[in-house]
């Protein structure tokens, strides 16, 4: 069994990242105020199991608005996501991944029809885990400025008769898009929401939706983030 990279040597400057979408073997970051930059995955580090499920560190993009965010060695182009939470021995643990670093064009070839599927598959996976944590999850454009549009929001929302709703929300309108076309809006709306009732296979359903709304977008998957906060409504009990 190999070893895990070790994250840094002594006299090694880490710098916060935040880390955008896990795609076809490579995933993309930001530090701090410049440009995103293109990794490759080496080996086969636990990325979707700890992205996204509220188990990862965290910084505060925006009022109520975190993303998740690790260290990054440039000595070594190691990343190291720490927990959000200590052990109850007080213990701080993390996941170390070894990266390499190469060209936007060469990261947006790696990634073939099946990991696109897989990806938006994986998204409304932990849009179901945000909703029982009691938050949304949106995906936004990546870094560490969020223009809040475009975007795609989803959460559990509980309705004044005390019935719960899957709510998907895009703007702006996904025009031409599966089944959003299908949906009525009004003529200045720049928003568009779908709603049906809340239960697992709907909640989760929000990636495919995800999907439709941001292939209208003319952005590539690996320029955008993951953004999470607390819902209004609180954890969804299903």
């Amino acid at each position: 069994m190999s070893m895990p990279p070790v994250p840094g040597a002594i006299g090694d400057v880490m710098s916060t990242v935040l880390v955008g979408l896990p795609l076809g073997g490579h995933i993309a970051m930001w530090q701090d105020a410049g440009p995103v930059s293109y990794w490759r995955v080496i080996g086969s580090p636990p990325l979707r199991d700890r992205l996204g499920h509220g188990v990862l560190a965290r910084s505060e993009v925006a009022p109520r608005r975190f993303r998740e965010a690790g260290l990054f060695n440039a000595e070594n182009s190691v990343l190291f996501l720490p927990d959000r939470y200590r052990t109850a021995d007080g213990q701080a643990g993390g996941v170390t991944v070894q990266l390499e670093p190469v060209a936007p064009d060469v990261a947006r070839m790696a990634a073939g029809r099946d990991d696109f599927i897989a990806l938006f598959q994986w998204i409304g996976a932990i849009a179901l885990a945000a909703a029982r944590r009691g938050e949304f999850l949106a995906v936004e454009t990546g870094g560490w400025q969020i223009p809040f549009t475009p975007y795609v929001l989803m959460m559990a929302a509980l309705a004044p008769d005390d019935a719960w709703y899957s709510h998907v929300e895009t703007g702006p309108i996904p025009t031409g898009a599966p089944i959003w076309r299908d949906q009525r809006s009004d003529a200045d709306a720049t928003s568009q929401v779908l709603r049906g009732p809340a239960r697992t296979d709907t909640i989760a359903a929000a990636g495919h939706l995800a999907s439709y709304a941001i292939s209208t977008w003319r952005i590539h998957p690996f320029e955008l983030g993951l953004s999470f906060g607390p819902s209004p409504f609180g954890p969804w009990p299903g």
